[in-house]
């Protein structure tokens, strides 16, 4: 193994990180649809998780979750079927 730092890669799924800069004060709304034109995603298609629970457009704001500097956001294509 090598001692070098490890640098951002893309994810298991093949897709590069995607990094958006918002305020804390940003609404999720925001924040959703945001993330649906970069992914090229409908809305209702995907969810955001935070430490395993999901986050819903409607939900405030990151400060109301007391987010600090740098969270990271985990991004869920919705299954589909029976």
């Amino acid at each position: 193994m090598s001692n070098s730092p490890s640098q951002p890669g893309p994810d298991p799924d093949g897709d590069e990180p995607l990094i958006l800069r918002v305020k804390t004060t940003t609404a999720f709304q925001k924040i959703f649809n945001a993330v649906a034109a970069q992914k090229n995603a409908a809305l209702g298609s995907f969810r955001l998780q935070y430490d395993g629970q999901n986050l819903l457009p409607n939900e405030t704001t990151p400060a109301d979750l007391n987010f600090d500097d740098e969270e990271v956001l985990d991004y869920f294509v919705q299954a589909i079927g029976g």
